[in-house]
C-alpha cells in the first residue's frame, strides 16, 4: 500500500518548486519517503540521535545540490547527459526507445537492474552521450531518485517520448549524431 500511495503522490505532485532550497526541501519532505524524520521523532531524543541528525544533514546537502543543478541547466538550450545500456551488440539499441533514465554525470551512468526495456539485454555495457533539452527533464522523478541514491547516479530522468541526440558511444564521437527518443 505504501508503494501505491507513493506512486499516486508522485503522479499528482505538481507543486514541485526547486527554484530555492526551502521550497524544494518542503516538497521532498511531503513527497519522498524515508529521507527526513517526522517532527514527532525529533522530539523523542532517544530516537533522534547523532546518526539521524547526520542523515538529515545529508538530505539537506542533496536538496541543495539538486537545486544548484536545476539552476545550472534550466535555461540552456541543451545539456549533455549519459546513459549506460547493456546489450549484446550496440546495433541492438532501439533508437525509438533509448530509455528515460540518464545521468547528469558520466560516472553516474550504469546498468542498474534492467527496469527499462533495453537496459539489460546483453552482457556488453555501452555508454551513450547525448544532448537533451532541459525542458524534457522529469524533475520530480530525478529529485526523488537523487534523494535516495545521491551523486552515485546523478539522476536526470527524461520524460517519455523526449528526443535526444546521441553524439558519442563509449568515448567515440560519432561521425553523424543519431537522433533518438526516450
Amino acid at each position: 500500500m505504501k508503494i501505491l500511495i507513493t506512486a499516486l503522490r508522485r503522479i499528482t505532485a505538481s507543486d514541485l518548486d526547486i527554484s530555492d532550497f526551502e521550497s524544494a526541501k518542503k516538497w521532498v519532505k511531503e513527497n519522498v519517503n524515508d529521507v527526513y524524520y517526522d517532527d514527532d521523532v525529533k522530539e523523542n531524543e532517544d530516537e533522534y540521535d547523532d546518526y539521524a541528525k547526520a542523515q538529515e544533514e545529508r538530505a539537506d546537502e542533496r536538496v541543495s545540490d539538486y537545486v544548484d543543478k536545476y539552476h545550472e541547466v534550466k535555461n540552456k538550450s541543451s545539456i549533455q547527459v549519459y546513459r549506460a545500456v547493456c546489450l549484446d551488440d550496440i546495433k541492438d539499441l532501439d533508437i525509438n526507445a533509448v530509455g528515460t533514465h540518464w545521468s547528469f554525470e558520466e560516472k553516474g551512468a550504469g546498468c542498474y537492474g534492467g527496469g527499462e526495456k533495453d537496459s539489460k539485454q546483453g552482457d556488453n555495457i555501452y555508454t551513450l552521450t547525448a544532448l537533451a533539452n532541459p525542458k524534457d527533464i522529469d524533475w520530480e522523478y530525478g529529485l526523488t531518485s537523487f534523494m535516495w541514491y545521491g551523486e552515485d547516479q546523478w539522476e536526470c530522468a527524461l520524460n517519455l517520448g523526449s528526443k535526444v541526440t546521441i553524439t558519442h558511444i563509449d568515448d567515440k564521437k560519432l561521425d553523424k549524431p543519431i537522433d533518438g527518443k526516450v
